[in-house]
């Protein structure tokens, strides 16, 4: 028996002990970077960038239970990222870092805008390649370092 079974187009399954076919989530969208570890029963996942295996999941009772570290490997709804805590590009880090805060320090608004504004906002949050979201809240940020509120107090 061989030690890793890789998976293909048409094999993206594994076996339990029962001789049932467990179809393994994930893998579709990158199956050269999953393997399982056919003697321990455990799926990995290889990072992109340093190419090291990391643990993610773990056949048992014919079902594959997550066990992944989430401070070696992030799992997202569609699955796992392409690269390891270590390896992920800085610029991922600090835009999740701080739309995190940013959602934790402010309520949620919502603003009317008129069809011209609308047409604004879209076109200059493509021209710098920026989610309208992020380009508004810079806009107020901007708006609020030339004209504090001490201003009309």
């Amino acid at each position: 028996m061989e030690r890793y079974q890789t998976f293909s187009k048409n094999v993206n399954y594994v076996i339990d002990n029962n001789n049932h076919k467990i179809i393994v989530p994930y893998v579709e969208k990158a199956r050269k970077r999953y393997r399982f570890a056919t003697e321990e029963k455990i799926l990995q996942k290889q990072c992109s960038k340093c190419e090291k295996w990391f643990e993610v999941m773990r056949l048992e009772n014919g079902e594959l239970i997550d066990i992944h570290n989430e401070d070696e490997i992030h799992l997202t709804k569609s699955g796992f990222i392409s690269y390891c805590k270590k390896c992920t590009p800085k610029k991922l880090v600090s835009i999740k870092e701080g739309s995190d805060k940013r959602l934790n320090d402010s309520d949620k608004c919502s603003v009317y805008l008129t069809e011209l504004q609308r047409r604004y906002l879209k076109m200059r949050a493509a021209a710098v390649n920026k989610p309208m979201k992020e380009l508004l809240g810079e806009i107020i940020d901007d708006e609020i370092r030339k004209n504090p509120i001490g201003n009309f107090l």
